[in-house]
């Protein structure tokens, strides 16, 4: 027989793992709708080459990034005493890697934009062309994540 300690231990462990679960789909179906979203937004901006398309794929860009580090979270809380000390390095790369992405674009959406008026930016600052700021700022901060 199970007394009732033990009856409520096994409770709070199973209420524990079915919220795990839960986040856990919550994060796949949210890195799955930025997914299709940046498909589609990408499609249109190749097909029409409307610059005005690009703030939605920075907003998607930050976004994902912000996703990338809650599931970073989420996998450094579920991982065990022996792998906890990968997880956290895991998980500061993956923070730094989104605030380099996030700073990035911010700017890229925000700064840039005010002070090179009607797209005349200069090709060193563009995200999209190389050699470019923007872009080796962002290869970096992903090349860092996926250290």
């Amino acid at each position: 027989m199970i007394n009732s300690k033990e009856s409520k231990v096994r409770k709070d462990k199973i209420g524990w793992a079915l919220n795990d679960v839960k986040k856990a789909k919550n994060i796949s179906w949210t890195i799955l709708l930025i997914s299709g979203l940046y498909v589609v937004s990408t499609s249109g901006w190749i097909l029409t080459e409307n610059r005005n398309i690009l703030p939605i794929m920075e907003i998607l860009t930050i976004w994902a990034a912000l996703v990338i580090v809650q599931f970073m979270v989420e996998l450094y809380r579920g991982s065990s005493e022996k792998g906890k000390s990968q997880a956290m390095m895991a998980l500061i790369l993956s923070s730094c890697m989104a605030t380099i992405t996030i700073l990035n674009h911010i700017l890229y959406i925000t700064v840039l934009n005010q002070i090179y008026i009607g797209g005349n930016m200069p090709s060193w600052m563009l995200l999209d062309g190389w050699p470019s700021v923007t872009k080796g700022l962002e290869c970096a901060s992903w090349a860092m994540s996926s250290s």
